[in-house]
């Protein structure tokens, strides 16, 4: 991980791209985005005890939610979720991309 800064509130460890975001943000850490992030498929993050400051930046959710459990805090965040519908109409599979912001 090229993540860069020392993980306090003054000097946030930084993302700038999705292979960047931990799967544990531990209590005590803070980390911020540099930039808007795209998830890879299954990508979530286990555990945030610390904060995850989105510095006004979004976080785009592929197929799953942005984390399993949090106990920190998530701040100055948008989170941007791409879900696929799929309709059956006339016997043929329609399938409608769409984003939803949460």
């Amino acid at each position: 991980m090229g993540v860069n800064g020392k993980g306090t509130a003054d000097d946030p460890y930084t993302i700038k791209d999705a292979s960047e975001l931990p799967e544990v943000i531990e209590e005590g850490d803070v980390y911020a985005l540099t930039d808007d992030i795209t998830l890879e498929s299954g990508q979530y993050i286990k555990d945030i005890k610390g904060t995850l400051d989105g510095k006004g930046h979004t976080i785009t959710l592929t197929d799953t939610y942005l984390a399993d459990k949090v106990e920190g805090t998530i701040e100055n965040l948008g989170v941007t979720n791409l879900l696929k519908l799929h309709y059956l109409m006339n016997q043929e599979v329609w399938q409608i991309l769409f984003q939803v912001q949460l």
